[in-house]
């Protein structure tokens, strides 16, 4: 089975998964998480992009992101088995996210590109985190280097407001938490009771 893990930035995306991982370990279920499995690809392009933000323009961004995406899918289909759950950190929602609610390209052109990297690669499930405009602010003390802090709180809102578009517009089953709201522990079990439903 494949969660996607979507949302914006400091949300608490890789502490869920860390959870959610150590819990189905625990439980026998084999674990697969893309963000321990990437490709010298995938680290490739994550140093490119953490280190030359500003010189990349949106098109060399888009491509490079497209490329990454594809490259997920690629790990998707080798890992795909039975009694595995497979949890991706941002998949296809935060490509459409960032490239046409953020970055203000035209929605055909990225959800086509989006389409052509996943091929018939679907999450069965979603779970889409959020969090407030002050969670993320005490986020920016203790984080450096990051995109959000580059490009500051309009970056936030925009894909804030993707991502709360999309999650209505998305055909699966999901589930939305405010990390904003809930502590840690209390997301992680309605991540798990959400995820159980579906195991069933």
């Amino acid at each position: 089975m494949i969660v996607a893990i979507e949302g914006v930035s400091y949300s608490g995306k890789s502490t869920l998964i860390r959870q959610l991982k150590k819990h189905y370990s625990h439980k026998k279920i084999n674990v697969i998480c893309s963000n321990e499995n990437s490709t010298n690809v995938e680290n490739g392009i994550r140093h490119l992009i953490k280190h030359n933000a500003f010189e990349l323009t949106v098109e060399e961004e888009f491509f490079l992101f497209a490329t990454r995406l594809k490259n997920k899918t690629i790990l998707l289909n080798k890992k795909q088995r039975k009694n595995t759950l497979i949890l991706i950190d941002r998949f296809d929602i935060s490509f459409l996210v960032l490239f046409h609610f953020v970055r203000r390209m035209s929605l055909e052109k990225v959800e086509n590109t989006k389409n052509l990297a996943i091929s018939k690669v679907k999450p069965d499930a979603y779970i889409f985190l959020d969090t407030s405009e002050e969670k993320l602010k005490e986020r920016f003390i203790k984080t450096k280097n990051s995109h959000v802090q580059r490009e500051g709180l309009k970056h936030f809102k925009a894909s804030r407001n993707g991502f709360k578009t999309l999650y209505k517009k998305v055909d699966a089953k999901k589930i939305l938490l405010n990390t904003a709201i809930l502590s840690k522990k209390e997301c992680f079990i309605e991540a798990v009771n959400f995820i159980e439903k579906i195991i069933e």
